[in-house]
């Protein structure tokens, strides 16, 4: 009985440093973002903020994996889901980041405009959504260094 509560507690405490480790990463993110951007080559600096996002995420896994099967902390409460969901939704948001919105985006953004353009009612659908896209790259995100 008492190596079974060792193994618990063990776990817990891996699950601890596991969530702490995501959580620092995720925070510290933005931050290097910033800073690699100003001193790297876009693509390296991109490259490395999305190795960092992943690295949250892989940390994040790991501590999932240890989470208690059963207990008041076997499941996530509501807020917590809601904020995994938000996190991954981030994700997304390399696509509207330089360089890879210049690179891949955009082009196959305005491509898949132009081709649809013709079609009644999903060419002004898909030019709304396309005209938020842009509104959206264009105020929220840091396109180029100063």
């Amino acid at each position: 009985q008492a190596r079974v509560a060792a193994l618990e507690a063990a776990r817990a405490r891996a699950r601890v440093q596991w969530l702490v480790a995501s959580e620092a990463l995720f925070f510290t993110r933005p931050l290097l973002q910033v800073v690699l951007t100003r001193r790297l080559a876009k693509w390296r600096a991109l490259t490395l903020s999305l190795a960092v996002d992943l690295a949250a995420l892989f940390a994040w896994l790991r501590s999932e994996a240890l989470r208690p099967l059963r207990g008041p902390m076997a499941r996530m409460a509501p807020a917590e889901l809601a904020e995994r969901q938000r996190r991954r939704m981030c994700y997304m948001y390399y696509l509207l980041r330089a360089p890879l919105w210049g690179n891949a985006t955009e082009p196959v953004l305005g491509a898949a405009e132009r081709a649809l353009a013709g079609v009644p009612l999903v060419g002004g659908l898909f030019n709304y959504a396309a005209s938020f896209i842009h509104y959206t790259q264009s105020r929220h995100f840091y396109s180029e260094p100063v």
